[in-house]
């Protein structure tokens, strides 16, 4: 494939073997020395798989992995924050049900597009959940680096599709929470048809470092946002 000058897709299905359970067991205590010098701080065989691809400059990976690197928090948290900074994810496939015999936990599959230039940033992508019953459910990601990139950790956005939607056939206040973290997150709400910001996520992580003044600037951004939409909004 180099020859050819063809992109190098790394596609597997590594071993899963978490820390905790390496060390509480005397037949996988071998692999302990794995997450040892440059590998020190993650969590799973998984991730040291993923992490030597991106030492080793991969551009292209499709891994079938535990769904805790979305939504896992300690056990995550480091291999997010060091992973995302070179890939974006570019789709997601959650499985909700159990797909191996031998797995305690549930899997994904992530398709990976390494970054022309590494960058701490929002990363959005489309996930497809497979439920009981073959139900497949489509919903849009959106992860942030504050947040240490986990989903469903209050970080993730409300698509503007779905205010839109709901704003267009109900004669009732849209209240949307979650997901807003800076000035262009509460603008898109506004202008999407939302009636009440809720801000509590980013009131928890924001007030107290910087006395509000983050705050400030999000709340003249909602007021401004919905003067373009004839909205007059009450801050409260």
């Amino acid at each position: 494939l180099k020859n050819e000058h063809l992109p190098l897709y790394h596609i597997t299905n590594p071993p899963y073997l978490y820390l905790g359970y390496i060390r509480k067991h005397k037949e996988t205590q071998e692999y302990l020395k794995l997450f040892e010098g440059k590998n020190e701080g993650y969590q799973d065989l998984y991730q040291i798989a993923m992490i030597n691809d991106l030492r080793n400059n991969i551009e292209n990976l499709i891994y079938i992995i535990p769904s805790n690197f979305l939504f896992g928090a300690s056990v995550s948290n480091k291999f997010r924050l060091d992973l995302l900074k070179y890939y974006n994810i570019n789709k997601m496939f959650i499985f909700e049900t159990k797909i191996f015999e031998y797995t305690g936990t549930n899997i994904c599959i992530g398709f990976f597009k390494k970054k022309p230039i590494p960058k701490s940033e929002i990363i959005e992508f489309s996930g497809i959940k497979i439920r009981k019953k073959d139900k497949i459910v489509e919903k849009s990601y959106i992860l942030k680096p504050e947040f240490n990139y986990r989903a469903g950790s209050g970080s993730e956005r409300i698509p503007k599709e779905h205010i839109e939607m709901c704003s267009k056939i109900l004669n009732i206040p849209i209240i949307v929470g979650g997901g807003v973290s800076n000035k262009d997150d509460a603008r898109c709400l506004v202008e999407a048809g939302a009636d009440v910001v809720v801000m509590g996520t980013f009131l928890e992580n924001n007030l107290l470092r910087d006395n509000g003044t983050s705050l400030k600037g999000i709340i003249e951004e909602i007021k401004n946002a919905g003067k373009t939409q004839k909205k007059n909004y009450l801050i409260k």
